[in-house]
């Protein structure tokens, strides 16, 4: 007998589409900061309310200007920044499906990607990155351009328009009588859970990159189970570094929509450390990688102390591995165990971890698997690594 099974919460889930699960967020705290963004470098809040807002605007110049409607697909292709969340949900609004694309892959790569999944309009972070794909041949499926990031002065004219330009259009839009702002609530209020909202496209184990059409479901069901296994709220902030091109940092921004908690994007990968100085987050995702990174980088300052300052750090380290272990087992610590980590937490764990911003709960490790020994370096160091594992098809 062959024996079926959903997956879903007790409760059902709460919400048809993630559009719905923003405008609730938005209902239970509109004032509140949703997101994070540095501005000639100084670090802007924008609320729920404004990210709305913006997204609105966009979507209704979507609309008005390209015809951008149900079942559309519109792709993306920037690095991680504050615009990549607004024509995210603005795309939604729309009812259309959204496309990622890396910003680091090939112009041929990304022209493949756009062929593939029929794109009617491409929003791309800059204008080479524009002059790259038309170089490469755009499909003939598509049938508008749009460039965030202004030309840089002397570079030559485009015929892409500008994200602050639609934004503009799709203000006036909303402002006047047609029928944009009518398509806008259909689509909120129609979109089904079994609806695509995204193509995610993975690198291909043999030849071109495959496209997994996830549906509103599947973000709904992945905000709602990471809001129920991981206690965040909106008294949390996390910094986002990760390409939302890829399904993890993705859920990271639509999991922080359901619990109400902020999202910090990182100037890039490098700035990351500096970032996390400077906005303090309770949490962050990121990739094994980073991890070896900093582990590495705090090994190697160590090493470079003096004889007997490397004696010092070798016992604490060792302590902060006897701990970690008990921790792991569930065993209580030993009180002289105890004392001596109290003792080597103050002179060294704690100025280790106010590196990371001061408020820190716990990282989160994901894309790849998490090597033991580096785990466990910063779990001796008082920090926890939560691993997550989960497929882009699921």
């Amino acid at each position: 007998m062959t024996v079926s099974f959903t997956p879903r919460p007790a409760e059902g889930l709460n919400y048809p589409n993630v559009m719905q699960m923003f405008l609730a967020r938005v209902a239970k705290t509109p004032d509140l900061t949703a997101l994070r963004f540095k501005r000639n470098g100084l670090w802007r809040p924008m609320s729920w309310a404004e990210w709305e807002q913006a997204s609105r605007e966009l979507a209704a110049g979507m609309i008005g200007r390209f015809g951008v409607g149900v079942g559309d697909r519109v792709a993306l292709m920037a690095s991680t920044r504050v615009e990549w969340a607004l024509c995210d949900l603005a795309i939604a609004l729309c009812g259309a499906i959204s496309v990622p694309i890396y910003a680091t892959l090939s112009a041929d790569e990304a022209a493949f990607i756009l062929s593939e999944s029929r794109c009617k309009l491409v929003i791309v972070e800059t204008s080479e990155m524009l002059a790259a794909l038309e170089g490469a041949g755009a499909p003939g499926s598509l049938t508008a351009e749009l460039v965030i990031d202004p030309p840089a002065a002397g570079a030559p004219a485009s015929r892409a328009e500008s994200l602050a330009t639609l934004r503009a259009a799709g203000r006036e839009a909303l402002a006047g009588v047609n029928d944009v702002r009518t398509r806008i609530e259909s689509a909120i209020a129609e979109i089904g859970l079994e609806a695509a909202m995204t193509i995610v496209y993975t690198s291909g184990t043999a030849g071109r990159p495959r496209g997994a059409v996830l549906s509103h479901k599947n973000l709904v069901y992945e905000a709602w189970a990471i809001k129920n296994s991981i206690a965040v709220d909106r008294t949390d902030q996390h910094l986002l570094m990760l390409p939302l091109a890829h399904i993890f940092a993705r859920h990271l921004l639509w999991a922080a929509v359901e619990s109400g908690a902020v999202t910090a994007f990182a100037g890039s990968f490098a700035s990351a450390a500096r970032d996390m100085l400077e906005v303090a987050p309770t949490y962050v995702g990121a990739v094994p990688r980073f991890y070896e990174k900093v582990q590495r980088s705090v090994v190697d300052e160590l090493a470079a102390r003096s004889r007997v300052e490397r004696s010092l750090v070798d016992r604490a380290l060792a302590i902060g591995r006897r701990v970690s272990v008990c921790r792991q087992r569930g065993h209580s610590i030993p009180p002289l165990l105890a004392a001596r980590h109290r003792a080597a937490d103050k002179l060294l764990f704690a100025p280790i971890r106010a590196r990371f911003g001061g408020k820190l709960r716990f990282f989160i490790s994901g894309a790849a698997p998490l090597g033991r020994a580096t785990g466990e370096f910063f779990h001796g160091l008082g920090v926890l690594i939560l691993e997550g594992y989960g497929l882009t098809e699921t």
